[in-house]
């Protein structure tokens, strides 16, 4: 699901925004896993309708998980979405990490490391 929801949004980023930065962060705690994507592309308006099913099969799939979606963006600054998703039973993924995903100049950058509570 996680997978899918950051899969549309680079998408979306790379394909209309112009951005020459991508940043993806997953945050995993506890009880929820954090999403964000960010761009310094043309922005757009998040009210206004789109033409793709993209947004809509990503409110559909957070609203599944009992999540979050907040979207900030303005023309010619840029996008931020920000998803939540609660997660009810623990994986063998340790929570307390920070997985950043970086492309720059057509070149992907990972990183993870341990958040201090």
């Amino acid at each position: 699901m996680l997978y899918r929801i950051m899969h549309e949004l680079v998408s979306n980023a790379l394909k209309h925004s112009g951005a020459s930065h991508i940043l993806v962060e997953i945050v995993r705690y506890d009880d929820r896993i954090a999403l964000a994507v960010q761009d310094d592309g043309c922005g757009f308006d998040p009210t206004a309708k789109h033409k793709g099913m993209g947004m809509g099969n990503i409110c559909t799939r957070v609203a599944a998980y009992n999540g979050n979606l907040l979207v900030d963006s303005k023309e010619e600054v840029g996008a931020e979405v920000n998803v939540e998703l609660r997660i009810e039973n623990q994986s063998v993924t340790p929570s307390g990490f920070r997985f950043s995903v970086f492309l720059r100049a057509n070149k992907l950058f990972i990183f993870a490391e341990k958040i201090k509570r």
